[in-house]
């Protein structure tokens, strides 16, 4: 169904990655009307890949992750709250809100986490466009993660707000 190798970059190192384009997807309803060229679910095996290694080994879930875990454990700094500007569909304001707090190029590949074997793929500025589209399929703790900056997490809380996760030693 449409699946292929998307190639991109993790620290440095040129990867390939089986998924499928989003509007072949599950969650194509999510994404209608929207550019999503650069938006892809990764395979169940390749999303189990970067969840152990960007998340956790053991984990199923946010609400899986253990005390000990860096997402856990590491400093929390409170980003803003994203259910109104969600509710309102509106996206520029935590847009530049993430990107505040965050010096990620807009070329860069990041992860949406939504759990062990569900990851969506995209560039950075696709994600802060259409962060709404992504928290249609998930809003349950997600977990956004840079392909290249991964001292930091985003995690999108159903309470409404959005933490940053600084694990900077």
């Amino acid at each position: 169904m449409g699946r292929r190798e998307v190639t991109f970059t993790i620290k440095n190192q040129v990867k390939m990655i089986e998924a499928i384009r989003i509007d072949l997807s599950d969650y194509a309803e999510e994404f209608r009307g929207f550019d999503i060229n650069d938006v892809f679910l990764l395979s169940q095996k390749e999303a189990t890949q970067i969840w152990s290694d960007f998340i956790d080994k053991n984990a199923i879930s946010f609400f899986d992750l253990p005390d000990t875990n860096w997402l856990i454990s590491s400093k929390r700094i409170m980003v803003g709250e994203w259910m109104k500007d969600f509710n309102a569909n509106e996206s520029e304001y935590l847009s530049q809100k993430l990107d505040d707090v965050v010096n990620w190029d807009n070329s860069h590949i990041v992860f949406f986490c939504m759990k062990r074997e569900n990851v969506i793929m995209t560039k950075w500025s696709q994600f802060k466009k259409l962060w709404i589209a992504f928290l249609y399929c998930e809003d349950d703790c997600p977990i956004l993660i840079s392909s290249v900056n991964t001292e930091y997490a985003f995690v999108f809380r159903p309470v409404g707000d959005v933490v940053l996760i600084d694990n900077r030693k």
